[in-house]
C-alpha cells in the first residue's frame, strides 16, 4: 500500500493568521496551484481518497479525484485552535496563554480547542477505521498538523521533530509501507 499525503493549497488569509479549523477562502491562483499538485502525481489513480471537510481541502481532493468519491473525514481536520481561530499567531505568542501553549503544545489546549496530543489521538482514530489493514493507493488531502500526525502515527517518528519540519502548501508526500 502507499499512501499519498497531499496538503491543501494556498489560501486567501493573510500571513500570519491562525486559520486551524476556519473554513477560510481559497485565492485566484487556486486554479494554477491545484493543477501543480496534480502534475506532481501523475496521472496515478488510487484505489481510496479521503479528505478533510474544509472546503480549502475539499476542493482539492475534488479536482484531484477526477469524478471519484471522495470520503470526507472530520478526524481529518486542522488542529482546533479555538478562541484564537483567525487571529495573528504575533498575538497569540505575546499573551500568557500563548506562552504556556507553545511551552507544552503536545498536552496543553489551546483556549477553546484540541492540544497537538487531541489531534494526533483524533488522527488514530481516523487511521484505524480507514488505513490499518487496507489495501491500495490512498490519497489523503489534509492540513499540516493532520499529516504531522500522521506521520507520527504511520512512520512513528517524535512528534516534537515532526512539528518542527515544514509541511509546506501544496506538497506531496508518499509514504510506502503494510501499515498493519
Amino acid at each position: 500500500m502507499t499512501i499519498f499525503l497531499v496538503r491543501h493549497t494556498r489560501t486567501s488569509c493573510k500571513p500570519g493568521i491562525c486559520y486551524g479549523h476556519s473554513d477560510v477562502g481559497l485565492p485566484a491562483s487556486f486554479c494554477m496551484d491545484r493543477g501543480k499538485v496534480a502534475d506532481e502525481l501523475g496521472d496515478r489513480s488510487f484505489d481510496t481518497i479521503y479528505s478533510s471537510p474544509s472546503s480549502r481541502c475539499r476542493l482539492l481532493a475534488a479536482f484531484l479525484a477526477g469524478g471519484q468519491n471522495v470520503i470526507h473525514d472530520d478526524r481529518l481536520m486542522e488542529l482546533n485552535f479555538g478562541r484564537w481561530e483567525m487571529k495573528s499567531w504575533d498575538s497569540i505568542a505575546a499573551s500568557p496563554e500563548g506562552n504556556t501553549w507553545f511551552a507544552d503544545y503536545l498536552q496543553v489546549r489551546c483556549p477553546g480547542g484540541e492540544s497537538y496530543m487531541d489531534l494526533i489521538q483524533r488522527v488514530e482514530h481516523f487511521m484505524e477505521d480507514h488505513i490499518i489493514g487496507a489495501k491500495g493507493d490512498i490519497l489523503i488531502v489534509s492540513h499540516a498538523g493532520t499529516i504531522r500526525a500522521l506521520l507520527i502515527l504511520l512512520n512513528n517518528e517524535n512528534p516534537r521533530d515532526v512539528f518542527c519540519r515544514p509541511v509546506d502548501t501544496g506538497c506531496v508526500l508518499r509514504l510506502q509501507n503494510s501499515f498493519r
